[in-house]
């Protein structure tokens, strides 16, 4: 739901929805991937980058690890 919430960019509702998951999963690669998403659609760079480093210490060779990388030295500037 909560990349449906991204894709609509309704981020409030996005962060809201992945926080609810990760509660529940906290190790859950994908949940961490959406916030990052959705806080570096709000322009939150740190809560971003914060969220991308998770996803790649849960899941450094990840399907999404290269979108990760790519965001945390975009984000750096």
């Amino acid at each position: 739901m909560g990349w449906c919430y991204v894709d609509l960019e309704k981020h409030d509702a996005a962060i809201a929805t992945f926080e609810q998951a990760l509660e529940h999963a906290p190790r859950s690669a994908d949940g961490h991937m959406g916030l990052a998403e959705a806080f570096k659609a709000k322009n939150m760079k740190r809560d971003a980058v914060k969220h991308y480093r998770e996803y790649l210490d849960i899941s450094p060779e990840g399907p999404e690890s290269a979108v990760a990388k790519r965001m945390l030295e975009e984000l750096k500037q």
